[in-house]
């Protein structure tokens, strides 16, 4: 793999996805398996126009039109080389790539933000273990409860939600992505924080209920009477879990029940959470003109390429 190779998931959940390998390699060999397909272009421009085209929404749309196969199917050898795509003269490509580029820095400039945003939250809460002041305590005993989902309902669930499965099923999943589908069957009904068991571990989330927990997501839920709920969830965010599991990890109940939390007043937590939720809805906003920027690209690529 060379910096500037794109490359394209050719099968499973992520077939058709897109990335442009820019300055990661720093000088270090890297090599791919066979769920990867790599496109390597000479040309500067051309090569970055192949990569905004195909990372767009009609890009996508042609790539998972050539999709064949079974279940999830995927991309096969033969079907991309013969995928036709818009290729516009120089001049196009080239007004493309600047102005893509011009989109990008916005880009950046708000997630460089967007980050500083959480860098503050987890300022919040790790001044809070350094400041102390609070009653040190075990997970397990400001809880109700804290259990890890199971398996998908089967039988009784759907993908989409309908008149009969109206209940939402959570995975591991970061934000939407942790939507599995819907149910008809509520294992958990209170209000609670949902801890990622694998993949992205200790990602937390304030989960409303009712809900199903599945593929060991771990919730846990505090006693209101001593906790803030918005604010559990940022201090459960601070914490380093430690994981089990050579092949893959995953953080098990019994491993976090013992995890050990500083506890200030619940006045306090409720200031700290306050302060908090401004914080995030700032992230919200500028959340927002990620997805915007990424429309300007697609617009673009209507106006330029499509209507050309």
């Amino acid at each position: 793999v060379k910096n500037g190779d794109i490359l394209i998931c050719k099968d499973g959940a992520r077939t058709g996805k897109i990335a442009l390998v820019r300055d990661e390699l720093n000088g270090k060999d890297a090599m791919l398996n066979e769920h990867v397909f790599l496109l390597r272009v000479e040309n500067e421009i051309t090569r970055k126009y192949l990569f905004e085209f195909l990372y767009s929404n009609l890009g996508q749309e042609i790539l998972k039109a050539n999709i064949t196969g079974s279940g999830q199917g995927g991309l096969n050898s033969t079907n991309l080389k013969q995928i036709k795509i818009p290729f516009p003269d120089a001049n196009v490509q080239k007004q493309l790539v600047l102005e893509c580029e011009k989109i990008d820095k916005q880009f950046e400039t708000t997630r460089m933000s967007i980050e500083k945003y959480k860098d503050e939250i987890q300022k919040i809460f790790s001044e809070l273990k350094i400041i102390g002041g609070g009653t040190i305590v075990k997970l397990k005993d400001i809880c109700k409860y804290i259990i890890a989902g199971g398996d998908v309902p089967q039988g009784q669930w759907s993908l989409e939600k309908t008149s009969q499965y109206t209940i939402p099923i959570y995975s591991n999943g970061i934000e939407d992505k942790a939507l599995y589908g819907y149910t008809n069957i509520s294992k958990i009904n209170e209000d609670c924080v949902s801890i990622s068991a694998r993949g992205t571990i200790g990602y937390c989330e304030i989960r409303k209920a009712p809900f199903y927990p599945i593929v060991r997501l771990i919730c846990a839920c505090p006693n209101e009477k001593i906790y803030d709920i918005v604010f559990f969830k940022y201090l459960l965010k601070s914490i380093e879990f430690d994981t089990s599991g050579k092949v893959q990890q995953q953080l098990t109940v019994p491993e976090i029940e013992n995890v050990k939390l500083n506890i200030p007043s619940l006045d306090k937590q409720k200031e700290l959470s306050t302060k908090v939720s401004k914080i995030e809805k700032e992230i919200k906003k500028l959340m927002s003109k990620l997805v915007d920027f990424n429309n300007m690209k697609n617009d673009l690529i209507k106006k330029l390429i499509i209507n050309e």
